[in-house]
């Protein structure tokens, strides 16, 4: 019996981010992606995208000799009540001090920094439910406005413009989703931890987990890695440096 297909979609719920971090393979010199645990961003009011890429066209003997396209990933607006606080400050717009008055400098959200962006749109059939897999946001406006006559405020929600492209690793991955023909399993476990199609190798998939050095290893020999700015990348200390926070990497299977 063939799988019943969607004819509408509506609606948005189910907002998750997710961290992304990108790590040079030692061996390959190839880029490798490795993603954090989903977590909820609240508040969704609309999310529209739109694709990126351009069609190229080559005219020859008075016709389109040869086209092609390119997709690009997407850029649009994510609209939701409010940014949480903590993509706020992964992505280094602000900052706490230690007695949690928020700032920001001029330097702030100068480095480039990815998030993962998952959500869902309801359908006649099944919710349908996607995976962006590598997002750059923008800083949202700071605005406000009296409340008018009768106490009824004018809640606006923030507004952060997402682009998504592909991400670098060898299948240049942009988007997942699941519908009414995934299996229910999957499905289910959508928004549990970031899900890649089976046709990716999950070998290139890594996981970084810190370790507590006893102070007699030696780093590089042990094949850890240090975070530097958003990428992991292997050590070369000898020793163990006071202060340095190293991980080990395991591949997913």
């Amino acid at each position: 019996m063939q799988t019943q297909q969607n004819k509408v979609f509506y609606g948005l719920k189910n907002i998750y981010w997710f961290q992304v971090v990108e790590s040079i393979d030692p061996v390959t010199g190839k880029t490798v992606s490795s993603y954090g645990r989903p977590a909820p961003w609240k508040g969704g009011v609309s999310f529209a995208q739109a694709p990126s890429g351009g069609k190229t066209v080559f005219r020859a003997d008075d016709s389109d000799y040869y086209s092609g396209s390119r997709n690009s990933g997407y850029n649009g607006d994510l609209v939701t009540a409010r940014i949480p606080d903590e993509v706020r400050e992964y992505m280094g717009w602000e900052t706490r001090d230690a007695n949690g008055i928020g700032y920001e400098t001029e330097d702030s959200g100068s480095e480039e920094k990815y998030i993962g962006l998952m959500f869902q749109f309801a359908a006649d059939k099944k919710a349908i439910r996607h995976t962006l897999f590598r997002c750059s946001l923008t800083r949202p406006a700071i605005n406000g406005e009296t409340t008018p006559e009768g106490n009824t405020p004018n809640i606006k929600g923030e507004t952060t413009t997402v682009t998504s492209t592909p991400r670098p690793d060898d299948d240049h991955l942009v988007r997942d989703f699941s519908d009414p023909r995934t299996d229910a399993a999957r499905y289910a476990a959508w928004f549990d931890s970031v899900q890649l199609p089976s046709v990716i190798d999950p070998a290139t998939e890594y996981t970084f987990t810190a370790v507590e050095p006893v102070g007699t290893e030696n780093p590089a020999d042990e094949g850890w890695f240090v975070l530097v700015g958003n990428t992991f990348i292997p050590t070369t200390d000898t020793s163990v440096v006071t202060g340095t926070t190293y991980y080990e990497r395991e591949a997913v299977t």
